[in-house]
C-alpha cells in the first residue's frame, strides 16, 4: 500500500518539498524513525504518507508502522491522520505481539524556506493483542512530539 501511494505522488510539485524524515517521541515511551512523502502539497494544504520503525520502551520491543496524514494552514498547519502499526518484543519475558491502530491530532509548523518541520500532537492508540483478549484497550493519554526535516 505504501509503495502504490508513492507511485501515485511521484508526480511534481512546483517549489514544493516532496520528502521528509522524522523522529518522534510519543509520551516518552517509544521513539520512531519514519519516510514522509507529500502526495499533494499547497501552500495551505497537503497530504502524505508516513512509514517506519519504532521502538517501545519497557521491553516491548519493535514496531513497523504506516499512516497517511492531511494538514491545513500555510505556516501553522493542523494535521489529522490514521496509521496502523504492528510492534512485537516480550512483556514480561514472553513473547508479545500488538496490532495498533492510531488517530493523530497535531499542530505542525513548516517554515516557507527552512527544510525543518516541529510537531505536537495527541494521538489515542487502540491496542489488540493477548494482553487484552476480551478485544483490545485504547489508551487516551499519548502526546507526540517530533522534529522532521524536508527535502
Amino acid at each position: 500500500l505504501f509503495s502504490i501511494c508513492l507511485l501515485v505522488g511521484a508526480f511534481s510539485m512546483k517549489g514544493q518539498y516532496k520528502n521528509a524524515v522524522n523522529l518522534d517521541l510519543v509520551s516518552f515511551r517509544s521513539i520512531s524513525l519514519d519516510y514522509e512523502r507529500f502526495l499533494y502539497s499547497e501552500d495551505k494544504h497537503h497530504f502524505s504518507m508516513r512509514g517506519g520503525l519504532g521502538h517501545f520502551g519497557m521491553g516491548i520491543g519493535t514496531s513497523f508502522f504506516i499512516e497517511s496524514n492531511y494538514g491545513f494552514g500555510k505556516h501553522h498547519r493542523i494535521e489529522t491522520g490514521i496509521g496502523a502499526a504492528y510492534a512485537f518484543g516480550t512483556l514480561f519475558d514472553e513473547p508479545a505481539q500488538y496490532v495498533l491502530a492510531s488517530f493523530r491530532l497535531n499542530y505542525a509548523y513548516f517554515a516557507k524556506n527552512n527544510p525543518m518541520i516541529y510537531r505536537i500532537g495527541w494521538m489515542p492508540i487502540f491496542e489488540r493483542s493477548g494482553v487484552y483478549p476480551e478485544g483490545g484497550k485504547t489508551h487516551w493519554e499519548y502526546i507526540t512530539i517530533g522534529i522532521g526535516y524536508r527535502f
